[in-house]
């Protein structure tokens, strides 16, 4: 039996349309969708695009406000024989009287140190005196006919012979005067000052020559060392030397006594003024030492109140140099 085409055929078929309207408005919608997501990436992915190319050149950062360490205070220098730096407290101007020197008269005196950082000033020392016609006789012999000393040390230089001659006159034995053959007015010199020599002794017998020290002349040496402080003189640099130098007879029985030798003496007292002086002894008791440093052109040197017996000397190393008996002392 054959079906009409009735109206459920026509239902169906309304229903099969429906269906596919259906699905397409979804397709549709899906669509739309997928490309509103794809046009919002591309607008997005054009946005960024569009953003200025960043500097590539390095941009200083900001400046960071360190605070440095404090810088080590400067190391001092080391002190040196010729210059070390002395003690400078503040003086109590009621304690001290005070004499005013020239600048200039640092660099003069017996005392003076002589080398090739310490040269003598020009025209040093004012006088000094021939050692033939001034008081020295026959006994003392020499290896030059002319040669001059300060007066002081010539007349501490006639008393040293005489008491060597009056002990071995007898054995032929002499003092001999020597100088070597640098120039005596070379201003680096110990020997321009005047107050410096070369002794041996002489053998008039034998000719022979010998150094103070020699074995064979100990006995000699030995006497020379006992009178050398009596006369003001000092051994300039150890026991076996033949240089002396003329430092008067309170100075040589100090450093005889301290044992200390002249370079050594003069380095210490540099580091002592007049509120901290050293205290040395000497065959007739004891005085006190210190050192002044100079100033431009006078130098006010202290002294303690009421001291009348005082003597000052230049070292020609920028200092003066003060001795005061201690008895004179309050």
């Amino acid at each position: 039996m054959v079906i009409p085409k009735d109206k459920n055929e026509k239902k169906g078929c309304r229903i099969t349309r429906c269906t596919l309207n259906n699905n397409m408005k979804y397709i549709r919608y899906t669509s739309l969708i997928i490309a509103g997501a794809l046009l919002l990436t591309f607008a997005t992915g054009c946005k960024d695009e569009k953003k200025p190319e960043t500097d590539k050149t390095p941009t200083e950062p900001a400046e960071t406000v360190t605070h440095d360490p404090e810088p080590n205070p400067p190391t001092p220098e080391e002190p040196t024989p010729n210059a070390p730096t002395p003690v400078t407290p503040g003086l109590d101007e009621e304690l001290y009287q005070y004499i005013t020197l020239p600048t200039s008269d640092s660099r003069l005196g017996m005392y003076v140190l002589v080398d090739e950082d310490n040269a003598l000033v020009t025209g040093y020392p004012t006088s000094l005196g021939d050692i033939r016609t001034e008081c020295i006789t026959e006994s003392l012999k020499m290896s030059r006919y002319e040669m001059q000393l300060h007066p002081d040390a010539i007349a501490a230089l006639a008393e040293l012979n005489s008491a060597f001659i009056e002990q071995f006159t007898k054995e032929n034995r002499y003092l001999l005067l020597v100088q070597k053959s640098y120039d005596a007015s070379n201003p680096a010199s110990e020997f321009a000052t005047g107050y410096a020599l070369n002794l041996r002794f002489w053998d008039t017998e034998t000719q022979l020559v010998y150094n103070l020290g020699d074995y064979a002349v100990t006995k000699e040496s030995n006497f020379i060392d006992q009178k050398l402080a009596d006369c003001g003189f000092i051994r300039r640099y150890d026991n076996q030397s033949e240089h002396l130098r003329y430092v008067g007879k309170t100075m040589a029985q100090a450093l005889k006594y301290s044992a200390l030798g002249f370079d050594k003496f003069i380095s210490t007292i540099l580091t002592h003024d007049c509120s901290t002086p050293l205290t040395m002894m000497h065959g007739e008791g004891n005085f006190l030492a210190y050192s002044v440093a100079v100033t431009e052109e006078t130098t006010k040197i202290p002294l303690p109140l009421d001291t009348e017996d005082y003597s000052v000397y230049g070292l020609n190393n920028g200092y003066f140099l003060v001795f005061i008996p201690q008895s004179t002392v309050n």
